[in-house]
């Protein structure tokens, strides 16, 4: 999927997310959306193309020592779903911090995403077209409560 749906997704599912536990524990929307951002880039990160590695060239570089590392690292180290979904939810129910839950559903939503979604195609356009509804509702719904 292209960057810009990964960070969409993330944010719209971590939005929907805050939405339902704000009930049940101390939530800061701004501190999950952030971690949704990082979170849902991170398993590229070890990727030369992707926009985080672009943005934050040390990790690549040296995640990228050697060209053998390189073509073991990608779509198995950050992104080894197992692994990464179990640390990330264990992360999760240790810390209990608004930004590692955002963090720990942006991750998981990018590999889900990537493991089901091709890159340009329809489904992953209809989810950036729905993900972006989404947030456009929860922006609505945030700007009212604060003006009422």
């Amino acid at each position: 999927m292209t960057n810009k749906t990964h960070i969409m997704f993330g944010v719209a599912v971590n939005a929907t997310a805050t939405y339902f536990l704000k009930d049940y524990i101390e939530i800061d929307l701004s501190h999950v959306l952030l971690g949704a951002i990082i979170g849902s880039q991170f398993p590229d990160l070890d990727s030369e193309c992707s926009w985080i590695t672009q943005t934050i060239p040390l990790p690549y570089k040296l995640l990228s020592k050697t060209k053998k590392l390189h073509h073991k690292t990608h779509r198995t180290i950050l992104l080894h779903s197992l692994y990464t979904i179990i640390v990330t939810i264990i992360l999760m129910l240790m810390f209990k911090n608004s930004i590692i839950i955002g963090f720990g559903i942006g991750i998981i939503t990018h590999i889900v995403t990537d493991n089901f979604i091709k890159c340009n195609s329809l489904l992953e356009k209809v989810c950036y077209y729905i993900s972006t509804s989404i947030i456009i509702i929860f922006i609505i719904k945030e700007v009212t409560f604060l003006i009422g």
